[in-house]
C-alpha cells in the first residue's frame, strides 16, 4: 500500500469499497418520515440512487465542484467580487429548495476543492436550506498535500461508500480539525470520525 509524505496510507491506493462509520451515523439519524429530501454534492451515483432510493424519499443532485468549474467561478486569479457574484448565481440555482427543506446532504470531499469566497456562500446556502436537526456527511483529505485526488462517491450500502478516483486537483487549502469546525460554526455539533489514512469523515449536524 502506497503511503502519503505524512506516513498516511495514499486514499488512491484504498480499496473502492469503504466501510465507513460516518456513513452508517448519517443514516442511521435520517428520521424515517415520508417525504424525506436527501442532497448529493456529488455526481450523479446509480450506487446512490439504488441504496437510498425508495418510495417517500426524493433524492437531488446537484454536481456542485463541476459547476463551479463550469462557471469559473472558483478560478483563483478572477477578482474577488466577481467570484463571489458567480457564486451566488450558481448556489441559487443548485440549491432553489424551500428554507429548513433537505433533511440530510451528501457533501462528500467538495467543500475541500472550494475557494474562499465560494466556501463561506455554499455553506451559508446550505444552513439556509437544511431543516433543524438535518445532517450533513462530509470527507476532507487531512496533511500538508497540495495535490490530493479527485474522486467521485457512491453510497453503497448502509455502512460503506464507493470510491472511483478520476484524477487529481490541487487543493485550496489545508484544514485542520480546527479549521473544520469553524467553517461549520452555524451547524450545531460536527463530529470526527478517525481512522488511519488521509481521508476524514465528518458528520455536522443542524
Amino acid at each position: 500500500m502506497r503511503e502519503s509524505p505524512e506516513g498516511w496510507p495514499d486514499v488512491a491506493s484504498l480499496a473502492s469499497q469503504r466501510v465507513s462509520d460516518g456513513m452508517e451515523g448519517f443514516l442511521t439519524g435520517l428520521h424515517a418520515v415520508q417525504g424525506q429530501h436527501l442532497l448529493d454534492l456529488g455526481s450523479l451515483s446509480e450506487d446512490t440512487v439504488r441504496i437510498l432510493g425508495r418510495p417517500g424519499r426524493h433524492l437531488h443532485f446537484a454536481s456542485l465542484l463541476h459547476g463551479f468549474d463550469g462557471v469559473g467561478a472558483n478560478h483563483p486569479q478572477a477578482h474577488a467580487d466577481a467570484r463571489q457574484r458567480a457564486a451566488n448565481r450558481l448556489l441559487r440555482s443548485c440549491f432553489d429548495f424551500p428554507k429548513g427543506s433537505i433533511h440530510g446532504v451528501l457533501a462528500w470531499d467538495v467543500l475541500q476543492h472550494l475557494g474562499e469566497p465560494e466556501l463561506q456562500s455554499t455553506v451559508a446556502f446550505l444552513t439556509r436550506i437544511m431543516r433543524p436537526n438535518g445532517t450533513m456527511f462530509c470527507l476532507f483529505h487531512v496533511g500538508e498535500r497540495q495535490v490530493i485526488p479527485a474522486c467521485s462517491y457512491g453510497v453503497t450500502s448502509g455502512r460503506s461508500f464507493s470510491i472511483r478516483e478520476s484524477g487529481e486537483r490541487t487543493a485550496e487549502r489545508s484544514f485542520s480539525t480546527r479549521d473544520i469546525e469553524n467553517l461549520l460554526h452555524p451547524f450545531r455539533a460536527v463530529h470526527f470520525y478517525l481512522k488511519r489514512d488521509a481521508l476524514l469523515e465528518v458528520l455536522a449536524f443542524r
